[in-house]
């Protein structure tokens, strides 16, 4: 008996959709990944990040449960959807493939003719046939096998087929797409009562005054969890080691956002507190400070300090003593510019701070015209800071190579703008 047919697309589907169901290596590494492999990575990942962010041990071993739920049972599920599907569209789009198909059915086998050539399996080397509603599926082996659609047989034709294969293979397996069972929809609804549940205790962890004051505890060495804030910031603290000024300022906003909420305001008051003494500790341990000076034979500059907080700023410092040093000086600027440059590796230079005065703006008369380049400025070290190095790494102090003030000046009687260098050198108490 000799058949010949073309595939289409759905006859491809229906075959995804049946090797899913009887293909044991198929079902067993489906099971692995959607049970084991991809929930215990999406736990063990974000278990991960909490515990390099300091999180206390219960907060990071129960949090993860919700969002490893919502990925194990739904985005993983559509997910291998995703594959199945780009997978299919991946064959099909070969149109040649479901073209010109044949297939004798002999006494001791079954002889099936491709575009690349014939093959011929005997009958105790298939693995299995399974008839649906719309296809015979013949398996060559566990995964493979020959498609026949039932629509490209007459009646007469279909029954034929159906008594070759099944006095020809074993197993021979009949199957009806089942309906929609009532243990599934208990299963789903069970499934989406446990989702809902995690959902409220996620919800309560996340707004705990419990685990925001843990957040704060744990910055300290020596706390227990059951001591009084109260009496905490009567006595002497001491940082643990790990914590930074990036850390601080992440618990304190999570416990600044729960205390608009909280109804205990006291207590939010007295882990402010702990958070404000925490972070005054972190400068007191943290803090590098460097002063640096330099002479003008036109100028007066004041010292420049650097307060390099690591991790978090830089704070860079003016004197109030810049003016003229010169009596001809104070009286006949009629333009200045003053430009503040560090040096970092020899290198880099950097602009810290400019400013500019027009006429209008000086007056270096006796007592004047201090304080020209503002009391302070402040540099956030984030990863567009130019005082970050290119591997992510902060600058420190021993980067510094070089300080000085670029000043250019024009006198009222002068033809061109006159320019001063000034050099500073670190200061050593």
């Amino acid at each position: 008996m000799e058949i010949k047919y073309d595939l289409q697309p759905k006859d491809i589907w229906a075959y995804f959709k049946n090797v899913r169901t009887f293909s044991e290596k198929f079902r067993y590494r489906y099971s692995y990944i959607k049970y084991i492999f991809w929930p215990l990575g999406l736990y063990l990942i974000q278990f991960s990040i909490l515990l390099l962010q300091s999180a206390p041990l219960s907060y990071a071993l129960i949090h993860p449960l919700f969002y490893t739920f919502i990925g194990a049972f739904i985005i993983g599920p559509l997910l291998m959807e995703l594959l199945f599907y780009v997978k299919y569209k991946m064959y099909v789009i070969k149109y040649e493939r479901l073209k010109n198909k044949k297939i004798i059915f002999l006494v001791d086998g079954c002889e099936f003719t491709l575009t690349e050539g014939t093959n011929f399996y005997k009958w105790a080397n298939i693995h299995r046939v399974v008839e649906d509603e719309t296809h015979y599926f013949i398996y060559i082996n566990d995964n493979k096998c020959i498609i026949l659609p039932k629509h490209c047989l007459e009646l007469e034709e279909n029954q034929h087929v159906k008594q070759i294969l099944k006095e020809g293979v074993e197993p021979y397996i009949e199957y009806q797409t089942p309906p929609v069972s009532n243990k599934l929809v208990k299963v789903g609804v069970t499934m989406m009562a446990f989702f809902f549940c995690l959902l409220l205790f996620n919800n309560w962890l996340e707004n705990s005054s419990y685990l925001a004051k843990q957040n704060v505890y744990d910055l300290f060495e020596g706390i227990e969890n059951n001591d009084d804030p109260k009496e905490l910031l009567d006595s002497e603290l001491t940082l643990k080691d790990s914590v930074t000024m990036g850390k601080i300022n992440q618990v304190g906003r999570k416990v600044y956002t729960l205390s608009e909420s909280n109804q205990n305001q006291k207590e939010w008051r007295q882990l402010s507190n702990l958070l404000i003494r925490a972070n005054e500790l972190v400068i007191e341990r943290d803090q590098i400070t460097q002063v640096y000076s330099g002479e003008s034979e036109y100028w007066q500059m004041g010292d420049i300090t650097f307060k390099i907080m690591p991790d978090h700023y830089v704070d860079v410092h003016y004197a109030t003593n810049q003016r003229a040093n010169s009596q001809e000086t104070q009286t006949v600027v009629e333009f200045l510019n003053i430009e503040v440059y560090m040096t970092l590796n020899e290198e880099i230079d950097i602009l810290l701070n400019e400013v500019e005065f027009s006429t209008s703006d000086i007056d270096f008369t006796e007592g004047k015209g201090s304080g020209l380049l503002g009391l302070s400025d402040r540099y956030q070290l984030d990863e567009n800071s130019k005082l970050i190095n290119a591997d992510g790494a902060q600058k420190n102090i021993n980067d510094i190579t070089g300080i000085y003030i670029l000043v250019q000046w024009k006198s009222k009687n002068a033809d061109k703008i006159q320019e001063e260098k000034i050099i500073y050198s670190p200061v050593s108490y």
